[in-house]
């Protein structure tokens, strides 16, 4: 369709929206109304506005149709023509982002200035109501984060304020000063959602070459197939690319985030002529797309060193191995990647705000960022940073929607049961924690109350005694003038949070356990990976099993060799520690073990997720959950882990079907 110069149109105040037709550089336009449609002296009536809908409109091609609910206009084009009688309906079908000579006619205008330091962006109301609107949303004080004050829910929904780690008060990501707006550009959707405007309200856009190729018609020579939810991705994903110059991409494992994000540079790459950048924590991750962006036609390389052949334009690399290469000084190649806007994929981008992530952002300030993630939220309160950085998860794959179409499998969760009886573990569970302790108190008040002395269990003399009963402490100390309540407070403390680590490590060393759970692995469809974060424990259960084992103490070599002879179905059965939690593709693994799974939502859909690849009915996820018999303070606290996994489970797949088993160790 022609772009045509933009102009204002005049509507009705109680019109509804309205229709356009492009022809011959001309528009011509009618209004809609709450009861019906008058264009071009025809009268008729809606059906309704919601969705996808059957609307009556003029004959003839280039035809749109905009609908209004508050300020919020949406777009819709015209797909085919259904006849009724005497009367003319179109389907029409909503678009995601919007052609600027549409809704130039319509919107309320801001301006986007980008700061010096392009992480922060400044927002000018060119339009008093929106500016008059906006002021509105930042009328909160001490008392706004009270529930029922609608104007701050929008804005912490929105992400424009944010919780911080403690969770109790909230910390505000943009500002106000005269008639601009500060915040960060990964904010900038979020902006726009509070105020129910869409990205087209904006002059300017961060990257308006970007958004000149979308306008024009996004072409690209791929050298496969895209699945629909796919090219819906990556048409979105553009769009908020040009718009803000960063976006999250939230899609499960198995939907092919990788194919999202190769399409996606290779676009890049053939209509702007920019270098591309894919960066991950994890070597594995690095390697194997690198080999996969080969068949997208781009000379991938996977680096290590400083040096960086510039007729290569696609590269891989770890993060860890860019920040080394940073820390040198930033190269001239970097310089002009950044300058250029070259686009940089984070994978699993949960990972932005740590340390290594954040350095290398900081320094590519000016970059496009694409980040991709399963679970694109943090646990410890840093969510402000991360989307920040590279924007809300406004692109969603829903797991649910792809286990309904076949796209990943269907899943049922095992949950079996390990009664352990406290007295095989009583004495070696309280070393265990006695040590552990000790080990934290010589950091800490060692020089002050337990320097040069002994720990004994059940000892009621001595220097400095920490006496445990059954695994309820009574804290004793000897031979010291005095024992500052806010130590003994510090101990206590320590005792609580040492207590299920150093449990753990007892159960990890537990043999009758140990043979359990290599029995239950082998009744598991094959080939079946088991996961347990400890060393300790995926040690024993390989030596169990008789099976190979991968820990972070493994070569990459002998990983992959692991992992090729489980693809190839030469291996039936493995062991990893949560090495395997991101990077590792296995699309035949039809069961997973979780031993000591932890209560992490984003570790507990990574693990579940190894299993999840197509081309299998059902895939058998085995929970371990060990139930401590006879001891009523450690009986629940692995059952109490087991249901915040669940939790994380059905916040993504929605109902998971549980079966339990009980097993006497």
């Amino acid at each position: 369709m022609r772009e045509l110069a933009p102009r204002r149109l005049k509507l009705p105040p109680n019109s509804r929206g309205v229709l356009l037709r492009f022809e011959n550089d001309k528009i011509t336009y009618a209004p809609i109304f709450k009861k019906g449609i008058f264009i071009f002296g025809k009268y008729y009536t809606p059906k309704h506005f919601e969705g996808e809908v059957k609307l009556c409109t003029i004959r003839g091609n280039g035809e749109w149709a905009l609908l209004k609910k508050g300020n919020d206009w949406k777009a819709f084009k015209v797909l085919n023509e259904v006849s009724d009688g005497d009367k003319i309906y179109l389907k029409i079908k909503k678009v995601h982002h919007f052609p600027r000579h549409l809704t130039s006619l319509l919107q309320p205008k801001l301006r986007l200035k980008v700061l010096d330091y392009s992480i922060l962006v400044k927002v000018e109301f060119l339009d008093k109501e929106v500016l008059y609107n906006f002021k509105k949303l930042l009328e909160v004080n001490e008392f706004a984060c009270e529930k029922g004050r609608d104007s701050w829910r929008r804005l912490v929904d929105n992400g424009l304020v944010l919780g911080n780690c403690i969770g109790s008060t909230f910390k505000p990501t943009i500002s106000l000063m005269g008639e601009e707006a500060i915040l960060m550009r990964g904010y900038l959707s979020s902006l726009l959602n509070a105020l129910s405007l869409p990205p087209d309200t904006f002059e300017n856009w961060y990257d308006d070459d970007l958004k000149e190729v979308i306008l024009e018609g996004i072409d690209a020579n791929l050298p496969v197939e895209l699945r629909d939810y796919q090219r819906d991705a990556v048409e979105r994903a553009l769009t908020y690319l040009a718009f803000q110059g960063a976006i999250t991409v939230q899609a499960p494992t198995g939907s092919g985030k990788t194919e999202i994000a190769l399409a996606i540079s290779k676009i890049i790459k053939e209509n702007l002529n920019r270098k591309i950048m894919y960066l991950a924590m994890s070597r594995s991750l690095v390697n194997q797309t690198a080999e996969r962006a080969l068949r997208y036609g781009f000379k991938a390389i996977s680096m290590r060193s400083y040096d960086y052949p510039m007729d290569d334009d696609f590269l891989a690399i770890t993060a860890q191995s860019l920040v080394r290469t940073l820390k040198k000084g930033v190269p001239d190649w970097l310089k002009e990647f950044n300058e250029e806007k070259g686009l940089v994929i984070i994978d699993e981008a949960h990972h932005v705000p740590a340390s290594t992530m954040l350095y290398i952002l900081e320094r590519l300030d000016k970059t496009l960022r694409l980040a991709l993630s399963a679970t694109p939220w943090r646990e410890d309160g840093l969510e402000g940073s991360f989307y920040g950085h590279v924007g809300r998860p406004e692109v969603r794959i829903e797991a649910l929607d792809l286990l309904r179409r076949g796209y990943i499998a269907n899943f049922k969760v095992i949950r079996y049961k390990l009664h352990i009886p406290y007295e095989l573990l009583e004495g070696l569970f309280e070393k265990e924690l006695l040590f552990s302790l000790y080990k934290s108190l010589k950091n800490d008040v060692g020089g002050v109350i337990l320097r040069g002395k002994r720990i004994e269990v059940g000892s009621k003399e001595g220097h400095a005694v920490i006496w445990l009963y059954r695994g309820r402490p009574v804290i004793k100390v000897y031979g010291s003038e005095s024992f500052e309540i806010k130590i003994k407070d510090m101990v206590m403390r320590k005792y609580k949070g040492l207590k299920y680590l150093a449990l753990e490590s007892t159960l990890s060393k537990l043999e009758r356990r140990t043979k359990a759970i290599a029995k239950i692995a082998l009744g598991q469809p094959r080939p079946c990976l088991v996961i347990t974060k400890r060393v300790v424990d995926a040690k024993n259960i390989a030596k169990a099993l008789g099976a190979p084992l991968v820990t972070g103490e493994s070569d990459e070599e002998e990983r992959e060799r692991v992992f090729e002879g489980l693809r190839r179905g030469e291996i039936g059965i493995a062991v990893a520690t949560s090495i395997v939690d991101e990077g590792i593709d296995i699309p035949n693994l039809k069961s997973v073990v979780l031993s000591l799974g932890g209560k992490s939502h984003i570790k507990t859909v990574q693990r579940v997720g190894r299993a999840l690849r197509g081309g299998k009915e059902i895939a058998i996820i085995a929970e371990i959950v060990d139930v401590i018999d006879g001891h009523s303070g450690l009986k629940e606290i692995f059952l109490r882990h087991s249901r915040e996994r669940l939790k994380a489970l059905k916040r993504v797949f929605g109902d998971v079907e549980i079966l339990e088993k009980d097993v006497f160790v």
